[in-house]
């Protein structure tokens, strides 16, 4: 589904407030692919976030894996999901690449395998996968592996959490950009002081949804500011345009400095 104009405001709006429905939301505000988004899931207290299409072979079931809570999706105690509600997933070893790093997630024995990366402080999501995967395994569908097939046990003892799928479907996303080859990730309408223009960036566009994406398209692109007091290599702010708030956004990694930490534990608080 592609959404433009004053419908893509509105979305934005919700985006913020409101989980999507599992895989990605085309976003588009100017006639071109702007799809921005993330399917994230917390496990072993990391989280991780959808790598796309990649060959894999699957290994044993390492227990379970819950949806990650939008850190943008603001609005009042009313709107939170309660976690009773968020989507349990059962979580899978892939051959050959640590759990720390990567691992597979299905909320059913007949669902989809989707590959989440835990991302570093290096590249981005792209970056991450490459590197665990090689380039040449991107695109792919996963090798030697079944979906309706029972995994192998050779990774270890992991835990047998069941991975029904209790409750809600709830996807979780965010907005996702480039700028200075980098991905940053919307983390809302932080209490933040503008500082000067700083160029443009580009919306990341969804890789696990082939066919609602024109590949051909130009991403769109946003307005790019800096942030007094933090470094743009860190932290920017973008506008979709001169009249709407500013959105904060966040190198994607875990090596932020002191700063903008203390920055996102304020308004988490």
């Amino acid at each position: 589904m592609m959404l433009s104009g004053t419908r893509a405001r509105i979305a934005l709006t919700v985006l913020a407030m409101t989980p999507l429905a599992v895989g990605c939301a085309a976003l588009e505000t100017g006639g071109t692919s702007s799809a921005s988004c993330v399917f994230a899931v917390d496990y072993d207290d990391r989280t991780y976030v959808d790598a796309g299409k990649v060959r894999h072979t699957l290994g044993a079931e390492v227990g379970t894996a819950r949806d990650s809570v939008c850190e943008d999706q603001g609005g009042g105690e009313e709107d939170r999901v309660a976690p009773g509600d968020l989507g349990d997933y059962t979580a899978y070893a892939i051959k050959g690449v640590d759990t720390e790093d990567a691992i597979a997630v299905r909320d059913s024995p007949e669902g989809e395998v989707r590959v989440v990366v835990r991302m570093g402080g290096d590249g981005g999501v792209r970056e991450t996968a490459e590197r665990l995967f090689g380039k040449d395994a991107r695109g792919g569908d996963g090798e030697g592996t079944d979906v309706n097939d029972e995994p192998g046990d050779d990774t270890g003892d992991g835990g047998s959490d069941s991975g029904d799928g209790g409750g809600a479907d709830v996807g979780k996303c965010a907005l996702v950009v480039e700028y200075g080859n980098e991905e940053y990730i919307g983390r809302g309408d932080a209490r933040i002081e503008l500082g000067a223009r700083a160029g443009l960036a580009r919306a990341v566009p969804c890789w696990d949804t082939p066919g609602e994406v024109d590949p051909s398209a130009e991403p769109q692109a946003y307005r790019a500011y800096e942030i007094k007091g933090l470094d743009p290599a860190d932290a920017i702010a973008i506008r979709f345009s001169a009249d709407e708030k500013p959105f904060f956004m966040v190198r994607v990694g875990d090596d932020l400095p002191p700063e903008v930490e203390a920055l996102l534990a304020a308004e988490e608080g």
